[in-house]
């Protein structure tokens, strides 16, 4: 089926938030994969295609497209962010999925699978013109992973995630490889892929490679996507003291400073005995956002609670070494950002236990108090 009759209107094109592809090797010649899309349903946006076009690429040229229905469609709810704003604006994410299987023989050569399609969201600030460029999704499957039966790391987040001005993120990295590869991050930017023929400011083929909807999608090499003034690569939104990433607990952190919505990458390699099996782009959007300048001289980061859920009962054990001098509160959040839980931690406290009756799985877990903010990864099982 090719995608030709949809998207004639310019404010149809732009939507893109973020997407990936994940991949498994199922038998010797058989793969499961997983494209995950977020929009931006604030208003005017495209709405995800029914069917796509993903296209497997070897030495640069177009092997086979595969016609992918759409699997499901999930709205993704920010959390409860209080802390910093009692009135949020109207934030509208959806998350689309296509999940397919295909056929592959071994012949000694890596190959890619790619999906492309034009536009991001007009509001991402720190991208020039993005209400003009597409993307090109890719995951290249190395000869090592063929040989290995790799399954590419998994995002275990929201790709595309709300987080106020002036409050720490912290978003966990070391939960992804669910064979235990060694991953290595790096900041990078997605590529870019498709263009607006097809709409009636530009007209031409939709399904070309400049056109909205791409199908097949074309052969590389891609362009990244181009920044606005004032942004690179180790400052690609506004923060207090940049991005660190923690070899030790797993993590990226940072402090946004601005309102506002931006797109970047991460560029992981994956490490199997010493030696390279896998390199991966997942491109993630964060949307800050307050009704006004928001003050970042916040609670300092602590790290006095520990925590862990016993298998037994599911319960959650929180603990410190000191009673704590002042009441604090807790919070209990999914990685969709969902608020689950909230429970008030008394002046005098060292420990505490709470029923976790929710799905196995990864949560974050927030303590905050006149002596600082914490936040634990905890893992129900």
């Amino acid at each position: 089926m090719c995608l030709v009759a949809l998207f004639v209107l310019p404010l149809q094109a732009a939507h893109i938030l973020s997407g990936t592809i994940n991949y498994e090797k199922i038998s010797a010649t058989e793969y499961n994969a997983q494209l995950v899309l977020y929009r931006n349903c604030s208003g005017g946006g495209a709405e995800f295609d029914q069917t796509i076009g993903i296209g497997i690429f070897q030495n640069g040229a177009l092997f086979v497209t595969y016609q992918v229905e759409l699997s499901s469609i999930e709205a993704i709810e920010p959390a409860d962010y209080e802390d910093c704003s009692e009135t949020l604006p109207n934030i509208c994410t959806e998350r689309g999925i296509y999940d397919f299987t295909f056929n592959w023989t071994f012949n000694n050569a890596p190959f890619s699978i790619v999906y492309q399609r034009c536009c991001w969201s007009h509001d991402l600030a720190n991208v020039d013109s993005p209400g003009e460029r597409g993307l090109t999704v890719e995951a290249e499957v190395s000869v090592a992973a063929q040989e290995q039966g790799n399954t590419s790391p998994f995002i275990d987040f929201p790709l595309a995630f709300v987080s106020c001005p002036g409050e720490q993120v912290s978003i966990p990295l070391d939960n992804f490889d669910a064979e235990g590869d060694s991953l290595g991050y790096e900041m990078c930017m997605p590529l870019q892929g498709g263009g607006l023929e097809g709409t009636v400011d530009a007209p031409g083929d939709p399904s070309g490679c400049n056109g909205v909807v791409p199908n097949p999608p074309c052969a590389g090499p891609y362009e990244v996507l181009p920044f606005a003034a004032g942004f690179d690569l180790s400052n690609p939104f506004p923060t207090l003291d940049g991005i660190t990433f923690d070899p030790v607990n797993g993590t990226m952190e940072f402090v946004p400073t601005d309102v506002g919505r931006y797109v970047f990458g991460l560029c992981i390699t994956e490490f199997r005995d010493g030696e390279i099996i896998g390199m991966y782009r997942d491109n993630l959007m964060l949307s800050d956002y307050a009704p006004t300048p928001v003050s970042v001289s916040n609670p300092q980061a602590i790290k006095a609670w520990s925590a862990y859920v016993n298998p037994m009962d599911k319960l959650l054990n929180l603990m410190r070494e000191t009673a704590s001098s002042e009441e604090a509160i807790l919070h209990l959040y999914d990685l969709q950002g969902r608020a689950l839980l909230q429970r008030p931690i008394a002046t005098g406290t060292n420990s505490l236990q709470i029923e976790m009756n929710y799905p196995s799985g990864l949560y974050l877990l927030s303590v905050e108090g006149a002596e600082g903010k914490q936040l634990i990864k905890v893992f129900i099982p």
